[in-house]
């Protein structure tokens, strides 16, 4: 903050603490957001290369398993159609019997 005084007709330069502070912190505060950014994205970085790894690798075992998964279930539906038609055929047969 510049003030001019008057009866001696010099400028004063005057620095107020408190913004001397808070000048201080946010210098501070921005060299470590520079210093951290630089330490972090190579990590980060490295976070997605695995992440996208992995998801490809999934997608692969997907690719293989899914038609596997697919037959089984289309197997077990044919296997409860079949036993669906067993059981009301067993269930008539005992009506029939019982009368």
């Amino acid at each position: 903050m510049l003030n001019k005084n008057k009866k001696s007709g010099k400028i004063e330069l005057k620095i107020n603490l408190c913004s001397a502070l808070c000048s201080i912190f946010i210098a501070l505060l921005l060299s470590y957001a520079i210093i951290d950014f630089s330490y972090v994205q190579p990590n980060i970085k490295n976070h997605i290369i695995n992440v996208n790894f992995k998801f490809d690798s999934l997608k692969v075992y997907l690719d293989n398993k899914l038609p596997e998964l697919d037959t089984a279930l289309s197997i077990h539906a044919k296997q409860l159609t079949r036993q669906t038609i067993q059981i009301k055929e067993l269930t008539d047969l005992t009506q029939e019997l019982s009368k």
